[in-house]
Parts: structure tokens; sequence; C-alpha cells
């Protein structure tokens, strides 16, 4: 019989023990679940901003091909304006040179 007590006594102090050593891991546990919590907060709030800095990037983008679009009767209207710009300096040139010969004709 003694032995059964002796046995005994020793899983309730073993058990007691291990309940011991759980309460304090779970009271470890509780500032480290905490931090998941607010770890796991911020991360959703991460990713939310990313979610919505994606969709005006591609927003802007959209735009940027839009004003692509734009840009193209603007440029063919440049070239032809440097085109005709051209065009009446080389009328000018002509003009001024063909005055100077007007003029230097008519003098005596």
């Amino acid at each position: 019989m003694d032995v059964q007590e002796e046995i005994l006594g020793i899983c309730f102090n073993e058990e007691r023990r291990v309940d011991d050593r759980l309460a304090m891991l779970n009271k470890e546990m509780k500032p480290l679940v905490k931090r998941k919590r607010a770890l796991q907060g911020e991360i959703r709030d991460d990713v939310a901003k990313l979610i919505s800095r994606r969709h005006s990037l591609v927003d802007l983008l959209d735009k940027q091909s839009e004003l692509k679009e734009d840009l193209k009767p603007i440029e063919e209207n440049l070239v032809k304006a440097k085109r005709v710009k051209r065009a009446l300096e080389e009328m000018h040139r002509i003009a001024v040179a063909d005055a100077g010969e007007l003029g230097s004709s008519t003098m005596p």
C-alpha cells in the first residue's frame, strides 16, 4: 500500500508541476497573442493600402493611355506646324532676296 500511495503522491506532484508549467506558459503566451493580433491588424491595413494603391496605379495607367491617344493628333499637328514654319522661313528668305534684287536693280 505504501508503494501505491507513494506512486499516487508522485503522480499528483507531477500533475501539479505540469499544471504550474502550463499556467506559466499561458501567462507568457498572452502578450505574444496580443502582439500577434496587433501585427495581423497592421498587415491587414498594409494590404488594404497596397490594394488601394494598385487601384490608383491602374487608374493612372488608364489615364496615361488616354493621354497618349490625345497626344497623337497634337504631335501630328506639331510636325505639320514645323513643316509650315520651314516653308514660311524659306518663303521669307526668298522674298528678302527678291526684294534685295529689286532694290539693287532699280537704283541708278
